[in-house]
C-alpha cells in the first residue's frame, strides 16, 4: 500500500474499528508515525520526531501511542490520531519500547528498567502516566508485548 516513494514502511496497526492502519514512515535520517486509510488513501503524517516507531491504537481509537527517541532514549509517548496533543508518557533514563494498548487506557510495554541485560513488562495508565513493573528477565529483550483480553479483571497479554 506504501509503494512508490523512496522511504520505506514498517510496524502496521490497524484502527479498532478497521478503517485506518498507523505505521512507522522511514528514510535514512527521520522515522515518523503516519496514519492512512485501509485502502491506501491519504496518508498523513501524525508525528514528527527524529525516531517515532511501533505504533498502537488506543482501544477507542483517538489516539496512537508509540515509542520516540526524542533525548536519545526510547520512551513511550501518545499523539492524537489527527496528530494533535502529542505528550510524552514515561521520562526514564532506560528504553521503553514497543507499547501495546490495553482496556481502561491501561498500555503494556518493555522497558530496560530492572538493569543491564535485563527487560521488564511495564504497565502504565493513559490518564495517569505512572508506570509499574511487572516482571524483568533476560528473555524479553527482544520480545514484543501484546493485549490478549482480560481474566477475571485483569489485563493478559503474551510476547512475540
Amino acid at each position: 500500500l506504501t509503494f512508490g516513494d523512496a522511504m520505506s514502511s514498517s510496524e502496521p496497526a490497524w484502527s479498532p474499528d478497521g478503517l485506518k492502519i498507523a505505521f512507522a514512515r522511514n528514510d535514512p535520517n527521520v522515522s515518523q508515525i503516519w496514519t492512512m486509510n485501509a485502502d491506501g488513501s491519504s496518508s498523513t503524517p501524525v508525528t514528527a520526531g527524529v525516531f517515532d516507531g511501533y505504533p498502537a491504537w488506543s482501544r477507542d481509537g483517538t489516539r496512537i501511542v508509540f515509542s520516540s527517541r526524542r533525548n536519545s532514549n526510547a520512551e513511550i509517548c501518545s499523539v492524537t490520531a489527527t496528530g494533535q496533543d502529542d505528550q510524552q508518557l514515561t521520562f526514564n533514563a532506560s528504553a521503553d519500547n514497543h507499547p501495546s494498548c490495553g482496556p481502561g487506557g491501561k498500555i503494556v510495554f518493555i522497558s530496560g528498567r530492572s538493569g543491564p541485560n535485563v527487560v521488564c513488562i511495564c504497565v502504565l495508565q493513559l490518564s495517569q502516566p505512572r508506570c509499574h513493573s511487572l516482571r524483568g528477565g533476560r528473555n524479553f529483550i527482544r520480545s514484543r508485548c501484546r493485549w490478549s483480553g482480560c481474566f477475571r479483571g485483569r489485563g493478559m497479554f503474551h510476547f512475540r
